[in-house]
């Protein structure tokens, strides 16, 4: 068995030699035409470049179908041996191979015609950071587990499990592909295809071996080799770091050495359930018989722990895509679904509550403020400003209230003035002075051109002084002072002969004003010995009204007689 020194030394030279082949052109470009054995191809763009291989995005002539073409750059068999592999396997997660063929030119350089899948590796993922533990990490890791098992099931073994050989597509589905490194467990010895070329391969794949190929890279692989790598790689998807650090074979074979086991995946993502633990540590097992027998073996003990975990991060998760799109009710029900204490679901469903309350009142302005109801879109906004003051629709849904209101008005006043038209001409001068002040008092500068208040002002005005007139005619004819009931009666009537009952109570005054004249001439006269026409001055006052304070005039005419006696 080869030392671990001798075999650092072995890689380590092997990955200074692709580290200068990578740096190499590719061998066609965007345009140029593919001609093999099996077909001509257009390659539309270059997907990749490894140590053996470019890989090209192709259309194929005659189906116009497309394909990913991977082209031999290097000597040797390993691309025939891969294309024999991969053609065993026939899986919904395994990349197809669609035929082997090689260029119709003097290199004959062999090509596989892969199926093509859109989308990104796991590598170019895992660039974004770690993957949440939701449902849809959860079925990348079954799927991925699945298409490995079926490997096993035709005795393959992949060898080179790792990011840059797993691609994603864009509905999340995970495809495993590049069986490269495999290993047939019926090959005979020395077909294990683990050359030098091979091995320069594993400048990306070292952090992802097994410690038995550390030490002896040269070994057959079997299930647990790749159990360990699966181990490894699922480790980084939900802690976005792998079990060692550095990609250096010295720094890693140290450790595997010294026997230190890799960090807790919970303690560099506490957001990982307690039971991942163990189930990644038994995977990732020094020893290899200490691992799970079967990748079966090791996704069903998986599952259990990181299901109901994953339901709960996908609700989350989608909670916050909710969230994030201002799509609250639907990120309430979510969160609702979830117990409070799980991450900041009790932070988060307060947030969405507060955020749904001001949702319902931009709502409650927007249809008060369709309905033209703006007094009460202005206090919906002022609820508002309580809450948010810094809300974006706020000034904008103030300025549309503040508008509306101000035309609403502008119109009101409108109506109110051509009202008030309507009052004047139909002589209801009173209503229409009262509602031309109305207008005056919620904007003084609103324009009169029919002159309502004027016109209105000076008939009010008028009549308000008639009618003065005549209510003080009428008090002082309640007191009987029909000297000043007959003056103010004399000039209501000068000023509007027909006002009401004038006439009516200017000849009333009239009379009473010459009863009450007779009485007190008689009296005078009687003051002045002259009793005979005291008597007769009270006769006549008798003839012109007879019920006129009859007691008193007959008492007063006796006083005379006696007088006169």
């Amino acid at each position: 068995m080869p030392q671990a020194n001798d075999s650092n030394n072995s890689i380590n030279d092997t990955q200074a030699k692709i580290r200068q082949q990578w740096q190499r052109p590719f061998r066609f470009s965007k345009g140029d035409a593919l001609q093999t054995n099996k077909g001509t191809y257009t390659i539309l763009e270059r997907l990749g470049q490894g140590g053996f291989a470019d890989v090209y995005l192709c259309q194929e002539t005659d189906l116009n179908r497309q394909y990913a073409v991977k082209v031999l750059i290097k000597e040797g068999a390993s691309l025939k041996n891969e294309a024999k592999i991969a053609a065993q396997l026939r899986h919904p997660n395994i990349i197809q191979v669609h035929s082997f063929a090689e260029l119709n030119d003097d290199t004959h350089t062999p090509v596989i015609v892969y199926e093509y899948v859109k989308g990104q590796t796991l590598y170019e993922k895992l660039g974004q950071g770690k993957l949440p533990l939701d449902n849809q990490t959860l079925a990348m890791i079954t799927q991925i587990g699945s298409a490995l098992a079926h490997a096993h099931s035709k005795g393959i073994y992949h060898r080179d499990i790792k990011p840059s050989n797993i691609i994603i597509d864009e509905q999340g589905t995970a495809y495993l592909t590049d069986f490269g490194l495999a290993s047939v467990k019926a090959a005979p010895e020395g077909e294990s295809m683990f050359s030098d070329l091979m091995r320069a391969r594993l400048g990306g794949t070292i952090p992802y071996m097994p410690p038995e190929l550390l030490r002896n890279e040269s070994m057959p692989a079997n299930a647990q080799t790749d159990i360990y790598s699966f181990a490894v790689l699922i480790y980084e998807m939900l802690t976005g770091q792998l079990p060692y650090p550095g990609r250096d074979v010295q720094l890693i074979t140290n450790i595997i050495d010294e026997k230190i086991p890799p960090t807790r995946p919970s303690r560099v993502n506490p957001n990982l359930p307690p039971g991942i633990d163990d189930v990644l540590t038994k995977a990732l097992a020094f020893n290899p018989t200490d691992r799970y027998q079967t990748v079966k073996a090791f996704i069903d003990e998986l599952k259990p722990v990181t299901e109901e975990f994953a339901k709960r991060n996908s609700t989350y998760q989608q909670a916050i895509e909710h969230i994030d799109n201002g799509e609250w009710l639907a990120a309430q029900a979510l969160l609702s679904q979830l117990p409070p204490k799980y991450q900041d679901v009790a932070v988060r469903r307060e947030q969405v509550a507060q955020k749904i309350r001001l949702q319902k009142l931009i709502d409650d302005t927007k249809t008060q403020i369709n309905n033209k109801e703006f007094d009460k879109a202005l206090a919906t906004l002022e609820t508002l400003r309580e809450i948010d003051p810094n809300h974006e629709d706020l000034g904008t849904l103030h300025q549309q209230a503040t508008d509306g209101k101000a035309e609403q008005e502008k119109r009101s006043l409108a109506e109110q003035y051509q009202q008030a038209v309507a009052l004047l001409k139909a002589k209801e001068y009173q209503k229409a002075l009262d509602a031309i002040t109305i207008i005056k008092k919620k904007d003084p500068s609103y324009p009169d051109p029919e002159k309502v208040a004027e016109q209105a002002g000076k008939v009010v005005k008028e009549q308000n002084e008639l009618r003065a007139l005549y209510n003080k005619g009428r008090e002082h004819a309640q007191n009987e002072d029909w000297e000043q009931a007959l003056a103010a009666f004399t000039e209501l009537a000068e000023r509007k002969p027909n006002y009401e009952d004038v006439n009516q109570q200017l000849s009333s005054a009239q009379h009473f004003y010459e009863l009450v004249s007779l009485r007190k001439t008689a009296r005078q006269q009687y003051k002045e010995g002259q009793f005979a026409e005291a008597i007769d001055t009270l006769d006549a006052l008798k003839n012109k009204n007879a019920r006129y304070k009859a007691d008193e005039i007959a008492s007063e005419r006796q006083k005379y007689v006696n007088a006169l006696l």
